[in-house]
């Protein structure tokens, strides 16, 4: 399997290292010839005649084709993900859901927005699946004043929408590439006039969660409202870290700890393990029924599963 995974890895590699893609066709030749290869020589018992080497080459050649054909198909789903040029600059009807914290600039707010459908002159089209949009306080035309989103909310309004463009310096932030990551295909902003919210919040553990990461990240805003590090603890308890300025940002890279303030998996080992010997202590200690815990369930078990249960909440806070 470590052969596989290095013919895997060097597949992705070399694809990365190729001025274009091959074609979709390439793309399902290559994982399909991978797929079969590594098929036969699971299936198929070292005959004395083939030596082991060459079980070990047909293995690295399966990872090598699939590993390339994976990812090429990947990428043209993702790059096929994208708006129209005719769309560009056109009002178009969207349905869809708020799909993320919205992050206040300004005179508007900015988030991404998840399509369920949309109209052109009342004829469907299809656009990308996630949009970063933005609402700002009228765009010229617009009498309505603008409405604060939340996460899990479903709205109906007109956008005007463009295909994701960034700079391109040399040792410089690449928004497209940035936004091609992260599976946004178009941005652009909401025409006030016409908006309507349909749905408050949309039953779904994506948006229950997110409405609860608001509902925090407000919670800590209103308790430190006057401290100048409410940004930094907004950024350690959740992982938002858009309240943090552009001062106290400078001041974590020149010191070198820049990454303290971002969750990973360090800080959610540590969280983890603190609730885990807090809960194997008492549980240890405790009865229930006049009966100690410790014969219902061993402490280290209770402990273990404490751990495991915080660690998934925040993760899903994060």
């Amino acid at each position: 399997m470590r052969l596989l995974a290095l013919g895997w890895l060097a597949g992705t590699a070399w694809l990365q290292c190729q001025a274009e893609l091959p074609a979709p066709v390439a793309a399902g030749l290559l994982l399909c010839g991978g797929s079969m290869l590594l098929m036969g020589a699971l299936c198929r018992r070292p005959a004395p005649g083939v030596s082991t080497w060459m079980m070990a080459l047909a293995f690295a050649a399966a990872g090598l084709l699939a590993g390339a054909g994976w990812s090429a198909a990947r990428a043209h789903w993702r790059l096929g993900d994208a708006l129209p040029d005719a769309l560009e600059g056109r009002d178009l009807q969207v349905t869809g859901i708020v799909a993320s914290l919205p992050d206040d600039v300004g005179r508007g707010q900015r988030f991404r927005f998840d399509v369920e459908s949309a109209l052109d002159s009342d004829a469907p089209v299809s656009l990308p699946i996630t949009l970063a949009l933005g609402w700002y306080d009228g765009d010229g035309n617009d009498a309505e004043p603008r409405q604060a989103v939340r996460p899990g909310e479903r709205w109906q309004w007109t956008v005007r929408l463009k295909q994701p463009h960034g700079l391109a310096n040399p040792e410089g932030f690449d928004e497209e590439a940035w936004l091609l990551s992260e599976g946004v295909r178009a941005t652009g902003y909401v025409r006030s006039s016409r908006a309507v919210r349909l749905d408050e919040l949309v039953v779904s553990a994506r948006d229950v969660v997110g409405r609860a990461r608001l509902q925090l990240r407000e919670r800590i805003e209103q308790a430190l409202s006057s401290a100048p590090h409410a940004g930094v603890i907004v950024a350690l308890v959740m992982g938002d870290q858009r309240g943090i300025g552009e001062r106290d940002r400078q001041l974590f890279n020149l010191t070198g700890i820049g990454h303290l303030v971002s969750i990973s998996g360090l800080h959610i080992t540590m969280i983890a393990a603190l609730v885990a010997a807090t809960m194997r202590r008492a549980w240890r200690d405790g009865s229930w029924r006049r009966r100690p815990l410790p014969l219902l369930m061993p402490a280290q078990k209770a402990g273990a599963i404490a751990g495991l249960l915080v660690a998934v909440i925040y993760v899903a806070l994060a």
